[in-house]
């Protein structure tokens, strides 16, 4: 090795630390804060007023007290990032297009529903919105896309614990709670067949009759064990930081519970073992692997 070559190897790496981005950052800032101190923050930052789409409005409507704290005080979670840097990272939540619901974290932090606002007019950048522990609320800013992109890949690779994917692209409501009710109905057959021994494997079968009662006893039981009950009162948490809006699935009549039933046949999602009023399903391959 020459002496230049080992003179570069030595050399100081000059390192210039400025303000950082307003789209790009390392770690996600939590500021908890009161309800009543969101007009406080959103004087200090001299943000624009809010569109009739931005969740302020309505939160600084239903306060019913006077800020106690000081802007300087609030602020002080934000550490060493400046107002004009926050500011930026909290445009999303003035006019938001774009709305979108995770259970998200900031670093090192147990993972909530949290309520994230983007703008195109923005992007890359997301603020979001979730109920606090200590305060009414805690902002999050800033997200970026990789940011929601890593934390949806990492949670359905975790959580369905199978790399088979499912054979649709996106479900509306009704679809998703009949396939709710679907899961549910061939897990209560499951957990029956597993009662007895067999000296052969023997594919799980369930009845439409079974659907219906899944769907039943969804509502009427609040049994977080079961899909359709844990992923409804879920839907209610998400639309809201508060969780008070009501959103949840549709209730499904017996005439669309039939017909979910043959578009799902036609589709090969569910297989017909026998034929009635009252029919014998099976799941079909494009799903089993999912359930």
């Amino acid at each position: 090795m020459s002496p230049r070559a080992v003179s570069k190897a030595k050399a100081p790496k000059t390192v210039v630390i400025d303000e950082p981005s307003a789209l790009t950052t390392d770690l996600t800032s939590v500021l908890p804060i009161d309800r009543e101190e969101l007009a406080v923050l959103v004087d200090a930052l001299g943000l624009p007023r809010p569109s009739r789409v931005s969740p302020l409005p309505d939160i600084l409507r239903s306060a019913e007290r006077t800020a106690s704290r000081s802007w300087s005080e609030i602020r002080a979670p934000l550490e060493t990032m400046s107002d004009a840097t926050f500011a930026d990272h909290l445009t999303p939540l003035i006019a938001p297009d774009r709305v979108v619901d995770i259970r998200a974290t900031a670093y090192e932090a147990a993972p909530v529903p949290v309520r994230l606002y983007s703008s195109r007019r923005h992007e890359p950048g997301w603020a979001g919105l979730r109920s606090g522990a200590e305060r009414d609320f805690e902002v999050l800013a800033p997200y970026i896309d990789g940011d929601i992109s890593y934390f949806v890949l990492l949670n359905l690779k975790l959580s369905m614990g199978s790399s088979d994917e499912l054979p649709w692209a996106a479900l509306n409501g009704a679809e998703l709670a009949f396939f709710c009710a679907v899961v549910d109905a061939w897990r209560m057959q499951f957990h029956l067949t597993s009662a007895r021994r067999r000296s052969r494997p023997q594919p799980v079968t369930f009845r439409f009759d079974d659907i219906l009662e899944a769907q039943r006893d969804g509502w009427e039981t609040r049994d977080r064990r079961w899909l359709l009950t844990a992923l409804g009162e879920t839907l209610g948490v998400l639309a809201h930081p508060g969780g008070r809006s009501g959103v949840t699935f549709p209730v499904l009549t017996l005439d669309e519970l039939r017909q979910h039933t043959r578009d799902w046949v036609e589709r090969g999602w569910l297989e017909v073992i026998a034929t009635g009023e009252n029919p014998t399903l099976q799941l079909g391959p494009p799903i089993t692997g999912a359930v």
